[in-house]
């Protein structure tokens, strides 16, 4: 299987979207449709498909004596540390050298930002913080992270399917028992949707072929489903099932159809903006508030006023945005990637019966730049 490049431009739409919320957040629009949800909810089905892909190769190589369960767990967290943890510690540092400029609780919060536990703070709190209230998605990709591997590996493959709609069930519960507090940011409210990109992950990489097979009627089920959410004035399924249920069918058919929303997200800036929506996603909430101050400064120089127009200011927020990550991307990311040379996956994975070739390879290309 080759690179799936329209999954980079899928990030595109979910990042996009996550900025819309909190760019533009009492706009009319933003106040019908719950965008940040939606694009936080997409990220979490695309990792969950890509994270347990891997795993599910590396666990054949496993059962089959090709290497050991402490090896591919030792190269899983390497490789997931060099890709997410630098320029988080590095946003981290410089927020927290200015942290009483930044109207947080930084400084004295510090402990779960450094764990990647702020979204229990925020739950403990019932209150965000600012510009670093976003960090509560990194915070739940972390801890799935840290547990899903284990399950995977250590679960014999016949259970896995209903470990995973164990999982489902475990999410729309939680979501459904929530009411009005914070608790849909804690993991366990989160991991329905996981687990949803988990079982297109399975179907794949297993050659079970029930979602090529059965695609057409799992669309039109998912899509009764959206509409009977958005029609009726209860829901016995929460927003992030169905957000997860549409991303999954999105996913299945740039996995195994030619059309035009592949052909719309694989355009080449999406694929480029895709492949650094990490960035986008951890610096989209703190490059207004950085830009804000610079213009301020610019103030006793004489700045034409136009700089401080509200839609020209989007406008200069999106271009510092999208270069910061850029050079992000160039300056930090890429090369700390190469690192993950030293912690190869055995090669006899891409030779294993799943069908899908090279999977390191077509894996690392997609790129983890989350998100959440």
């Amino acid at each position: 299987m080759h690179y799936i490049k329209p999954l980079d431009g899928l990030r595109t739409i979910a990042v996009t979207a996550v900025i819309i919320s909190h760019w533009f957040p009492h706009n009319s629009i933003t106040d019908m449709i719950p965008f940040g949800e939606i694009g936080v909810d997409v990220f979490f089905v695309i990792s969950g498909f890509l994270i347990t892909s891997i795993l599910l190769q590396n666990k054949t190589e496993v059962e089959e004596g090709g290497q050991s369960r402490k090896s591919v767990l030792k190269n899983f967290i390497a490789r997931r540390t060099l890709r997410i943890f630098p320029i988080y510690y590095i946003t981290l540092l410089a927020l927290y050298l200015v942290a009483d400029k930044t109207g947080t609780h930084l400084k004295s919060d510090i402990v779960y930002y450094l764990t990647y536990t702020s979204n229990w703070n925020f739950y403990f709190r019932q209150q965000w913080d600012g510009m670093l209230s976003h960090l509560w998605s990194l915070a739940v990709e972390e801890q799935f992270y840290l547990v899903w591997p284990w399950v995977i590996l250590l679960v014999k493959r016949k259970y896995l399917l209903p470990v995973m709609f164990f999982a489902i069930i475990t999410g729309v519960l939680s979501n459904s028992l929530a009411g009005d507090g914070f608790s849909w940011v804690l993991t366990t409210s989160c991991i329905d949707a996981f687990a949803i990109g988990a079982l297109i992950a399975y179907d794949k990489v297993y050659r079970i072929g029930f979602f090529r097979q059965y695609f057409t009627p799992v669309l039109i089920a998912t899509l009764l489903l959206a509409i009977v959410y958005c029609v009726l004035p209860w829901h016995f399924l929460p927003l992030r099932t169905i957000v997860a249920l549409c991303s999954m069918c999105v996913i299945i058919s740039l996995l195994y159809f030619k059309n035009a929303l592949a052909s719309l997200l694989s355009v080449s800036w999406m694929v480029f903006l895709g492949k650094i929506s990490y960035g986008i996603y951890l610096y989209h909430n703190i490059v207004p508030w950085a830009w804000g101050n610079f213009i301020g400064k610019l103030r006793g120089y004489g700045l034409p006023a136009f700089f401080e127009n509200k839609g020209f200011l989007h406008i200069q927020h999106a271009v510092v945005l999208i270069t910061v990550s850029w050079l992000s991307w160039l300056i930090i990311e890429k090369p700390i990637n190469h690192l993950k040379k030293n912690f190869t996956y055995n090669n006899a994975a891409s030779k294993s019966d799943t069908g899908i070739a090279h999977p390191e390879k077509w894996i690392s290309e997609i790129g983890q730049v989350q998100k959440s």
